[in-house]
């Protein structure tokens, strides 16, 4: 029989109370989140999605307003029951609130209620699970199994947990450490706390100021959970009231943004300065600093404008805030810059058309048109009398040596030694881009 102290559980309860608000870090938030809304209930407030209230409920558990958050994580579960990630969100809200034995049902129902009780008697080992098992569930369940008293059973599920996570993994360090402190608590006869200890630190050297409870999960990893979890920030140019807001828009209706069917569309994230009005209504859309939109964005513009915000708060009233939103969507590409010198491009077109080297220059143009002429002489055709004015002047050769082939040596003038005499340099070949 085990034994058992008479405020066994207190010590426990106290460590519940001190850890409920730091499961994600000092800062007591979740970075990346959006400000969530605290406007006063009204009838033209929007409702949020299930999704939004996750966001929320999140922040507001994090922000220590406790009951707040389990308004909205339970508000969620109504919304969609059958919505693992926000019952996990609820159940582990749940057990840090220190209702031990609503968290139990909750975190039982997630691992399957058989599957769960089979692996707390002993009838069912970890090996035996299927693939898909939600490993938090059972951390948490072995958490409530342990403050409610239930050493043996307790035991079970934390080994049974980190057999699942792998028994040398840093997720198994929260297991033995929680085994230590049941088996202190307990002053259990059969447990070593010590041992668990030591391959707590073993697997974890960090594992004593870790919080030991089952995670929330993070929304930001959620498709349709993580539009509403972007920033929400004001425009640089936007005038705050006196003493601030109280609270930003926040996104509290998202519908996707219909894909472009450009063969060529791709996914990109686009800035949008949005004008959110009292009701939370998106009643302007535009680029940052007031730009138009080019004509690829209205479509996710459009689609913007049936989104709906929970409006800024300022001293307890409701205002028009301008706000910059990031917005994910599969667009039209950009078009490319237009060319400056149209008749440059369409020359250069034209040119890659006809098989022209992109190094053909006036050189080779000269060479071809020669090239030409050489032919147009060989048929039986006279060549053009020479003018007067073409005579060669007193001193120089006659005749271009170069442009004769049947000249076989260079001849130089009367006036300058043949060994000074320098040779024209050959042409460059075609296409070799030399000047």
């Amino acid at each position: 029989m085990t034994r058992r102290r008479p405020h066994a559980r207190i010590p426990a309860v106290l460590a519940v109370s001190a850890l409920i608000g730091g499961f994600l870090g000092p800062s007591g938030c979740l970075p990346g989140l959006s400000s969530a809304a605290r406007a006063d209930d009204g009838d033209d407030e929007p409702t949020l999605t299930a999704e939004a209230l996750l966001v929320r409920g999140l922040e507001r558990w994090t922000a220590q307003e406790m009951r707040g958050g389990l308004e909205d994580l339970r508000a969620v579960v109504a919304k969609r029951p059958d919505w693992m990630v926000a019952r996990r969100a609820l159940a582990a809200a749940v057990l840090r609130s220190g209702d031990f034995s609503r968290a139990a049902a909750e975190f039982e129902d997630l691992a399957g209620q058989t599957q769960a009780q089979a692996l707390a008697s002993g009838e069912l080992t970890a090996d035996r699970l299927p693939d898909d098992v939600d490993a938090e569930a059972i951390f948490g369940l072995a958490i409530a199994t342990h403050f409610l008293g239930n050493v043996r059973e307790a035991d079970r599920l934390y080994r049974a947990f980190a057999d699942i996570v792998g028994p040398t993994s840093a997720d198994a360090a929260r297991a033995y450490r929680r085994l230590a402190e049941l088996f202190r608590d307990h002053d259990v006869p059969w447990g070593d706390a010590d041992a668990e200890e030591a391959k707590a630190l073993a697997a974890d050297p960090g594992v004593a100021s870790a919080v030991l409870f089952p995670r929330f999960p993070d929304p930001r990893g959620l498709p349709e959970v993580e539009p509403y979890t972007r920033p929400v920030e004001l425009t640089p140019e936007h005038d705050p009231p006196a003493d601030g807001f109280d609270s930003l828009p926040s996104l509290a209706v998202w519908t996707p943004i219909p894909a472009s069917t450009d063969s060529t569309a791709v996914e990109e994230t686009v800035a949008l300065e949005i004008l959110v009005d009292e009701r939370g209504a998106p009643a302007e859309v535009t680029l940052p600093n007031g730009e138009e939109l080019p004509a690829r964005l209205v479509p996710a513009a459009d689609a913007v404008r049936t989104w709906r915000f929970t409006p800024a708060v300022a001293a307890g009233e409701r205002l028009a805030a301008r706000i910059v939103f990031e917005v994910a969507a599969t667009l039209a590409p950009a078009p490319a810059p237009a060319d400056e010198a149209g008749i440059y491009g369409e020359a250069a077109r034209r040119a890659k058309g006809a098989g022209v080297g992109a190094g053909t220059d006036a050189r080779g143009s000269r060479r071809k048109i020669r090239n030409e002429t050489a032919d147009d002489t060989d048929d039986d055709t006279t060549a053009p009398s020479k003018s007067p004015t073409d005579d060669p002047a007193p001193g120089e050769s006659s005749e271009d040596p170069a442009d004769d082939p049947s000249s076989g040596d260079t001849p130089a003038s009367s006036d300058t030694p043949a060994s000074d005499a320098a040779p024209e340099p050959p042409d460059p070949p075609a296409g070799s881009g030399v000047p």
